[in-house]
């Protein structure tokens, strides 16, 4: 066992709906509101989520376990999408909690807490948060925004990350908060250049789902994947999504410039952003070729140079194996994906010395050569966006929210896993905390399953131990 939950903790309800993807509550969808702060050696953590009335809940738990919540009420979750997503960000050299809320091709809400804010933990109430506003700060961003994401910079800044445009025409947006002023950095993913599918159909355009970027080992790291704006890219034509190749890129300047696993320069943010065809940028997995429904939702840093990230998609051994049935190897329908689907974990093995030139070892999440969250063969449990982690001593973690948590052992090369809690309440998608992560702990917020006729959920924070 390399993983346990140590509590369990209600700490407000949610806004439960039923969404294009079925009943899940918009809060956690690709959301980051979730995040712990030290201050004098002890940890407050927040966490983010829609209310019952639509309203964003912000909460707060002091050293001692105790929770308080206070209701802003000028950001609310304004569509049942559960794309309308919350996120926070963390710039510790002002001591600001950043809160964008609620956006799918529309403009932003932000809102930033007071300076000194995380530092002084003066008492909770709605009034340390500035108004509402469709902008950074006052730093125009535009209004198709999609997907907010921040991440806090080693030098105490914050940098934000959005998609404009749409899904298959969208480009990965930067913004850089120095000093108590944001500015745009730029695009750093382009969304036009013509790539040819296998089948010969040619796309141009495109856009890149991303996983939460983080810095680690002395590097900014960006892992995605490119969805096609053609259909006609997909085998079969009624596949429900047109993703190929897992991109890995990373940047030793905070975002401005990009190098592929190789160490070569690449894209430059702004001017030259990071293009499908671009060399050496492709972790090589076997997907590439639309049929098997690829998607990306998560990466983690560990120790000793660790960077791992977490794809789903559809065995193709499994599609022909399948109940004795002979499938021709590809997911024609989102049936199909939601009952094939596993994970698949990737790692980076960095070189002898150096950064450049790591490979990437896979392994697929299998107990007793049975894939453990794909939901055939019946009874098993279906695929979510699941987080991951990597121990203190380097094992992986991966964490779903039934509340599933299996974990591998660096030793055994992550492929002896085992399920060390096999079941809790929870559904849909969650968030992780790894603030703690070097300490042994994680954090992850669910949302309980309502029952039927139900206008709210439980929202629950956990803490999980990483044992060694």
């Amino acid at each position: 066992m390399a993983a346990r939950v140590l509590d369990s903790g209600r700490i407000g309800l949610a806004k439960y709906f039923i969404g294009q993807w079925g009943g899940n509550p918009s809060t956690t969808t690709y959301g980051q509101a979730l995040t712990s702060y030290q201050v004098g050696g002890q940890w407050w953590q927040y966490a983010a989520w829609y209310g019952t009335n639509n309203l964003v809940r912000v909460a707060r738990k002091d050293p001692s376990g105790t929770w308080e919540t206070v209701v802003l009420s000028d950001m609310a979750l304004h569509y049942n999408d559960e794309h309308n997503v919350l996120a926070f960000g963390i710039s510790a050299s002002d001591g600001r909690l950043h809160l964008v809320a609620g956006q799918h091709g529309n403009p932003m809400q932000y809102t930033a807490s007071a300076p000194n804010m995380l530092d002084d933990t003066p008492p909770w109430t709605a009034n340390l948060f500035s108004p509402s506003t469709a902008t950074l700060g006052g730093t125009v961003v535009g209004n198709d925004l999609t997907l907010p994401t921040f991440t806090s910079k080693p030098d105490g800044g914050l940098l934000f990350w959005i998609r404009r445009g749409t899904s298959g025409n969208g480009r990965l947006h930067l913004c850089e908060y120095e000093a108590g002023t944001w500015t745009v950095l730029g695009d750093v993913t382009s969304a036009t250049g013509n790539w040819t599918a296998p089948n010969g159909a040619v796309s141009p355009n495109r856009n890149l789902y991303w996983a939460p970027p983080l810095y680690g080992h002395g590097n900014l790291h960006l892992i995605g994947t490119w969805r096609e704006a053609n259909q006609a890219v997909l085998v079969p034509s009624t596949a429900p999504m047109a993703n190929h190749h897992i991109v890995y890129c990373y940047s030793e300047d905070d975002g401005r410039t990009w190098r592929n696993n190789a160490g070569t320069t690449v894209a430059t943010t702004g001017s030259n952003p990071i293009s499908v065809g671009d060399p050496g940028i492709s972790t090589g997995q076997p997907t590439y070729d639309c049929r098997n429904s690829i998607q990306c939702y998560d990466m983690c840093v560990g120790p000793n140079g660790l960077i791992g990230y977490l794809p789903d998609y559809v065995d193709g051994a499994l599609l022909t194996a399948a109940n004795g049935a002979s499938y021709p190897g590809y997911v024609a329908t989102l049936a199909e994906r939601d009952k094939w689907a596993s994970e698949h974990p990737r790692w980076r093995v960095p070189p002898a010395s150096g950064w450049a030139g790591g490979t990437w070892p896979a392994v697929s999440i299998k107990i007793g050569g049975t894939h453990l969250f794909s939901s055939w063969p019946p009874g098993r449990h279906t695929c979510t966006r699941g987080k991951m982690v990597f121990t203190p001593a380097g094992d992986m973690v991966v964490v779903h929210s039934g509340l599933l948590v299996c974990s591998a052992r660096a030793a055994e090369n992550y492929a002896d896993w085992t399920l060390d809690v096999p079941s809790g309440a929870g559904f849909g998608d969650l968030m992780i905390d790894r603030s703690r992560q070097d300490e042994g702990i994680v954090s992850v917020l669910t949302i309980e399953q309502a029952p039927p006729g139900a206008t709210a959920s439980a929202v629950l924070v956990r803490d999980i131990a990483l044992d060694a």
